[in-house]
């Protein structure tokens, strides 16, 4: 080594001890993940998947979870282990996998009607545990990928249905209390224990660091082709400002009434538009 030279430190560390300073480096440094991994993905969208998919219309959200494409496969779309907190399921008394792994290997792939009558694609394996995947989308965006086509119009709307309605994790009830007694006082007034309780079961839902960096980032959650109007379907009655009110104006006067709904004005749309659908 050229004299006045020190070594690196990082050029001695071990493999474990250098993955958990990278582990440490991507705490300390959230933020900047965060807003990496918008981006990676937004450019990912427009430069990889609608060209190659076609997309015309598309929709997402962010969920956050506590090489070449041989090496890619093996090491990111391997079902590598099954567990009852994660996809084992019991019945009848017997364990299964409710991902189906193992799977039969398939030399080419084929589209079949499953049990539920749908259509179902089964790509072609040589491995009973890897997952589905395409190897373009899996070379350029380098992480686990889940590759399963929507087939027809009722699994296109359940499947939006279902993550479009996924309900963000919330601790229990008893989980809450535990931590909040934890670390109280024991010695002191239960009252400030029991304010902290109703403070924490009112909330929405549990925020992880990385929601925390991307909302103070003002980084939208979920991303659309198209615009989305949000609908009321409850029973819609004339609604007046403060102190205005029906009593205090002449009749059939909108003074001090509220904008109609978009509901509403689709109902008193004119009669030529009767047999134009809202959607």
């Amino acid at each position: 080594m050229p004299h006045g030279e020190t070594e690196n430190p990082i050029d001695v560390e071990s493999d474990e001890d250098r993955c958990k300073h990278r582990c440490q480096d991507l705490i300390n440094n959230l933020h900047i993940a965060t807003w990496f991994f918008d981006k990676r993905f937004e450019t990912f969208l427009k430069t990889v998947l609608i060209p190659k998919w076609r997309l015309e219309d598309y929709w997402y959200r962010y969920e956050w979870q506590h090489q070449d494409h041989i090496e890619l496969v093996n090491k990111l779309q391997k079902h590598t282990r099954c567990s009852p907190s994660y996809c084992l399921r019991t019945k009848n008394g017997q364990q299964y996998c409710r991902f189906g792994f193992p799977k039969d290997n398939v030399e080419h792939s084929f589209i079949y009607e499953n049990d539920r009558g749908q259509p179902e694609l089964i790509t072609s394996r040589n491995d009973p545990y890897v997952n589905s995947h395409n190897h373009v989308q899996l070379q350029g965006w380098r992480a686990n990928v889940d590759l399963k086509p929507v087939l027809n119009i009722h699994a296109t709307l359940q499947y939006i249905a279902k993550y479009a309605t996924k309900s963000e994790p919330c601790s229990s009830f008893s989980e809450i209390l535990n931590k909040i007694l934890s670390e109280s006082d024991p010695s002191g007034s239960s009252f400030p224990s029991f304010q902290c309780l109703l403070l924490h079961t009112v909330s929405e839902h549990d925020y992880f660091a990385q929601e925390t960096c991307h909302l103070l980032l003002g980084l939208p959650l979920y991303h659309s082709s198209c615009p989305f109007v949000i609908l009321n379907l409850n029973n819609e009655s004339h609604r007046w400002l403060c102190g205005t009110g029906i009593k205090n104006v002449m009749p059939n006067s909108d003074v001090g009434r509220t904008e109609r709904s978009p509901l509403q004005k689709y109902w008193d749309r004119p009669v030529e538009l009767e047999n134009l659908s809202m959607f």
